[in-house]
């Protein structure tokens, strides 16, 4: 099994932050080892790309990786908690001590390797010229002994400030030190900097800096109707400098997993124009005005999947106003025709008002109108607080709310849970956070929405109390939409069995891309108002979208919808998908009853519709879907039975059986049921005090499944003795 910080390694190669689950420490926890080098990496290699070749910037990525998992491998090791089943061997410290000692070299090697590094020779002085654009610039100065640990050191140096500057390294082991230039006036200056370890000089560096010329850079976003408008911006340079206004949305209050930056990583947007190293955006409301030096620039400028999103280049020439306005194209307003989009999974802290009118920005530059604005929790501790829950939590405009919930309980165990539109929070600590099912039932007492996180994604062991709470009726929504992505294999496994499961959506900021780039469509028919919002969500009135829209019906009945309809009749299914220019290839529609494909259209120019007559023979549940969009089923029901898969549902039952096996055996043995990965996220003594209540809980559930298996026999008994007779009717 991967080790937790191994693991957020992995992931944050593709989020770009390493700000991953598993990282939930209290804010006094020391950094975990080899973060210093990560983040001096990623800072390096992000903040300052036009130092490298692209051949250069990988082989240090790859060597950093090497060395964190590393690292992330011994302190997994020798931070066992109280869970694991067993203390590490010296024999595994030993091992994993030398691996560590390994990949410090190699990425000292691969750091050895950027262009322009200052090697630090003893009591000489080292002079480099140093050309300021885009207000800062970076050189690396390496020294010290190849004995010892390798440290990696970051420093700001203000060029306007007549303090000395820090060069103050460690005596012992090799040193990285990034020197950061800012602030250098436009004549240029000369900074000397003695660099010492203790009281012995190593050396003396000096550096003459000159600032490049800039000129004023004046952008303005609006709608295609002309009217200012918050958006998700990118800028970069020529050489793919990340440029951002000091008026841009500031993520310092954010809460944890967020950083004291002004821009996020876009990286699984399916809308958003940049990839690779173009990834990064700032949020702004209305036009920003930057000094930049000549020359060309990527600007880039979205607002959520009903926009088309703007990619071009625009240059700052001297001698002209360099003013530029974006319009961003709405190709589709589905507020209009009473949909209205919403994040269901969306982490913010908001300690008071004042963190509504910071959100408020990123929630409308992506063009979301119902923002879920969940606080975290665990065995342990809670993240992103909310300063009130109920209609005094909530901010409300007119096209847009913040609406507080919470996604606790939040276990590997058993899974992440999400409670929306809640009156106060629910943790019951050690009353029974791993008996699920009680506070969804205190959840539903105030009038809320209970289900399940990263259902599409299967993480956390989330089926397993899915097994436990949906044949309970418990559970309102399942989570099939998240980083950009739909899928639909767990959630199948359940509408097979006859149960009827809304679909929803959300981004999981900040933990994967920006807000809303996963999201869920409600139904109201009217204007926007929170409560009609939830009531549709409710009654399963919705689509999840990673970007392409659609629409659906059952003889004119939308998501949601529980049909009943005579034997030897048929239903009419309208379908249609639609992605404007920069979204997402819906690439086909097709028509899913009982999880498997009756119809299907290939899209032309990102649109594809179905219209067609289906037999309703027996129960079935009917849902549309796209690459990247699906709706919640309408249920048909005929001659009263169950809208299952009759040839699934025998090994679908059998599985949710085995699963309950294995919670009964974890449950019964819990000093392994946490042995080596995300321990820190539980509480034994709330573990062992709602054995009981999980005992309980399992024994329900599998009377539910027993009656399901019997409803089942004489439902097939049903269907294979209607068949005989059909068949002895045919005989001659």
């Amino acid at each position: 099994m991967k080790s937790v910080l191994a693991r957020a390694l992995i992931l944050a190669a593709v989020l770009g932050t390493c700000a991953w689950k598993s990282l939930r420490l209290p804010a006094q926890a020391p950094a975990p080892p080899g973060e210093d080098a990560r983040r001096f990496v990623q800072r390096l290699t992000e903040e300052y790309p036009d130092a490298f070749d692209e051949g250069g910037r990988a082989a240090l990525k790859e060597a950093l990786g090497a060395y964190y998992k590393a690292n992330n491998a011994l302190w997994n090791l020798e931070n066992r908690d109280s869970l694991a089943s067993r203390r590490p061997s010296d024999e595994e410290l030993s091992s994993a001590r030398l691996e560590v000692q390994a990949a410090g070299q190699r990425l000292a090697g691969a750091m050895k390797q950027v262009p322009r590094i200052v090697e630090l020779h003893k009591e000489e002085v080292t002079e480099r010229r140093i050309e300021v654009r885009f207000g800062s610039a970076v050189v690396i100065v390496h020294g010290g002994a190849n004995a010892g640990p390798t440290r990696f050191i970051w420093r700001r140096v203000s060029a306007s400030s007549p303090v000395e500057a820090d060069g103050e390294v460690p005596g012992d082991g090799s040193f990285f030190v990034a020197f950061e230039f800012r602030n250098v006036p436009a004549s240029g200056c000369t900074l000397q900097i003695p660099v010492r370890a203790g009281g012995s000089v190593l050396g003396e560096l000096r550096f003459r800096l000159t600032s490049a010329r800039v000129f004023p850079l004046h952008v303005a976003i609006e709608t295609d109707a002309g009217t200012a408008t918050e958006a998700t911006i990118g800028l970069y340079s020529e050489g793919k400098r990340f440029l951002v206004p000091e008026t841009a949305l500031d993520f310092s209050e954010g809460g944890q997993g967020y950083g004291k930056v002004r821009y996020l990583y876009n990286r699984t947007s399916r809308y958003w124009p940049g990839k690779g190293e173009y990834v990064r955006a700032f949020y702004h409301s209305g036009p920003f005005t930057m000094q930049m030096p000549e020359g060309k620039y990527r600007l880039m400028a979205t607002k959520g999947p009903e926009f088309e999103p703007f990619d071009g280049t625009i240059a700052v020439v001297p001698g002209t106003p360099n003013k530029f306005t974006v319009r961003l194209k709405r190709w589709i307003n589905m507020s209009a025709f009473g949909w209205h989009s919403g994040d269901s999974h969306l982490h913010f802290e908001r300690r008071d008002k004042a963190a509504n009118e910071r959100l408020a920005v990123w929630v409308a530059a992506e063009d979301v109108r119902m923002a879920n604005v969940v606080r975290m929790g665990d065995g342990r501790y809670t993240y992103y607080e909310q300063y009130a829950y109920g209609k005094e939590g909530r901010y409300v405009r007119p096209d847009m709310a913040l609406v507080p919930g919470q996604e606790d309980p939040r276990t590997n165990v058993l899974g992440h849970t999400l409670q929306l539109n809640l009156q106060s929070a629910i943790r019951f600590l050690p009353g029974s956070y791993y008996v699920y099912a009680d506070v969804f039932d205190e959840t539903h007492n105030q009038g809320g929405l209970a289900g399940y996180a990263h259902v599409n994604s299967r993480l956390f062991n989330v089926d397993r109390d899915m097994t436990l709470n949906i044949p309970l009726g418990k559970v309102d929504f399942a989570e099939i939409c998240e980083a950009g992505n739909v899928r639909t294999e767990l959630y199948y496994e359940f509408l097979n069995l006859g149960y009827r499961l809304t679909a929803t959506g959300g981004s999981d900021v900040p933990y994967y891309g920006s807000a809303g780039d996963s999201r869920v469509y409600v139904y109201t028919g009217r204007p926007f108002r929170p409560d009609d919002w939830f009531t549709g969500l409710q009654n399963g009135r919705t689509f999840v979208t990673a970007g392409p829209m659609l629409e659906f019906s059952v003889d004119g009945n939308l998501p949601g919808a529980q049909l009943t309809v005579p034997k030897r009749t048929a239903v009419r299914v309208h379908a249609r998908v639609a992605a404007g220019a920069g979204i997402l290839d819906p690439e086909k529609l097709e028509i899913v009853a009982n999880g498997e494909v009756v119809r299907s259209a290939d899209a032309q120019n990102k649109t594809a519709s179905l219209d067609f007559e289906l037999p309703a023979a027996e129960s079935m549940w009917i849902a549309a879907r796209s690459r990247g969009s699906h709706t919640t089923p309408v249920y048909i029901t005929v001659s009263g039975r169950r809208h299952w898969n009759r040839s699934q549902a025998p090994a679908l039952l059998d599985k949710r059986l085995a699963v309950l096996a294995t919670v009964e055996k974890l449950v019964d043995a819990p000093s392994t049921l946490q042995d080596g990965e995300r321990i820190q996220w539980e509480n034994r003594d709330a573990l062992l005090h709602d054995r009981d209540g999980l005992r309980a809980a399992i024994a329900r559930s599998r009377q539910a499944y027993a009656a399901l298996h019997a409803e089942l026999q004489a439902d097939t008994a049903g269907h294979v003795s209607k068949k005989a007779r059909t068949a002895s009717l045919l005989q001659p």
